[in-house]
């Protein structure tokens, strides 16, 4: 596989999954791996030795646009909070393996992370906005 998409988030609690809604968009294609997760663990970094390039999706409430964003190693250890960092993933790939893919973060607003499912308008907006950009990522 060339390129592993990450699908951060809790679709229960509304636009916390909007990362599993971009990513799964991509499931079949033959160019790429979809992965979806409520948190990152410690066990998802053998998925980053079998990529190129990897895109972490997530949402956040500390944003108001899409953004997209390249990711380096970060020796920092994650906080003991909501999920683990996808710069310290990179960091402990190449630390157990010698490697890590190249990676991305590609950030979307949340507005609404109440329990229920489904995504708020502006989420469903920003998600729309999101698989154009990674579609022309993973295209290039």
């Amino acid at each position: 596989m060339s390129v592993l998409l990450v699908g951060i988030g809790n679709t229960l609690r509304r636009d916390d999954g909007a990362g599993a809604s971009v990513v799964e968009r991509f499931v079949g294609r033959a160019d790429c791996h979809v992965l979806v997760v409520h948190q990152l663990l410690p066990e998802h970094v053998d998925e980053l030795t079998r990529c190129d390039r990897v895109v972490f999706v997530d949402a956040a409430i500390n944003t108001d646009r899409v953004r997209f964003e390249r990711l380096t190693p970060s020796r920092s250890p994650p906080s003991l909070g909501h999920a683990g960092d996808p710069g310290w993933h990179l960091a402990f790939c190449e630390s157990l393996h010698g490697y890590s893919p190249e990676a991305w973060l590609l950030t979307i607003p949340a507005t609404d992370l109440g329990f229920g499912d489904g995504l708020s308008l502006a989420a469903e907006e920003a998600v729309e906005e999101a698989v154009r950009l990674l579609e022309a990522h993973i295209t290039k």
